[in-house]
């Protein structure tokens, strides 16, 4: 297990202005994953089902997620 604390300083317009990326994170084939996290916001804001993505950080993106996911009020 890994923790970490991602702080933001200003706003953006679009709903992907916000990635947490890594580049030394193995994903092995016919693993689970769980990716848990908290948010809070000074202003209410919700984030659309499918926009949390566990992600390749270079060309071609491929994603590792499951499709299934809710929205998220923060």
């Amino acid at each position: 297990p890994a923790c970490g604390k991602l702080e933001c300083f200003g706003s953006g317009t679009g709903i992907s202005d916000i990635q947490l990326w890594t580049s030394n994170l193995s994903i092995q084939s016919a693993k689970w994953y769980k990716f848990i996290f908290k948010a809070k916001a000074s202003v209410p804001f919700t984030i659309p089902a499918g926009y949390i993505k566990i992600m390749q950080n270079a060309s071609p993106y491929t994603s590792y997620s499951s499709s299934v996911s809710k929205a998220i009020d923060v």
